[in-house]
């Protein structure tokens, strides 16, 4: 489950939310899960404050939800193909498959931000 943008943080940490339905994602500033998917895997997940969006950079968010098939270079085309001003990506492994959990990507200003979010829930390789 989940969406295409995961969560979002302005110190790169991740600052998933919501109740213990499983799955979900969610949009910016959304911490519930229920938008349903997972596979009905459940997770208590601890309830969090809204993050508010960022005044100064860094402006960064992570997202996730990737096909398995993707590299770096093809998750920043996505982000630099829709107009946004890639600065900095960091790949976060699964410890036990070591394949990507998910990327942090630094944008170079607020609108490219803003653009990256506005593609949550975007299908890429069928995911």
């Amino acid at each position: 489950g989940g969406g295409f943008r995961d969560s979002y943080n302005d110190r790169g940490g991740d600052n998933r939310g919501g109740d213990n339905r499983g799955g979900g994602g969610g949009g910016y500033n959304d911490r519930g899960g229920d938008r349903g998917g997972g596979g009905g895997y459940e997770q208590a997940r601890v309830d969090r404050p809204a993050v508010p969006f960022p005044t100064a950079p860094p402006f960064t968010a992570f997202v996730g939800n990737f096909p398995y098939e993707c590299n770096q270079d093809d998750v920043v085309g996505v982000f630099s193909g829709n107009g946004c001003a890639v600065q900095d990506v960091r790949v976060v492994l699964n410890r036990d498959t070591n394949r990507p959990r998910g990327y942090f990507i630094e944008f170079a200003d607020i609108p490219s931000l803003e653009r990256a979010l506005g593609l949550d829930q975007s299908d890429l390789g069928g995911r």
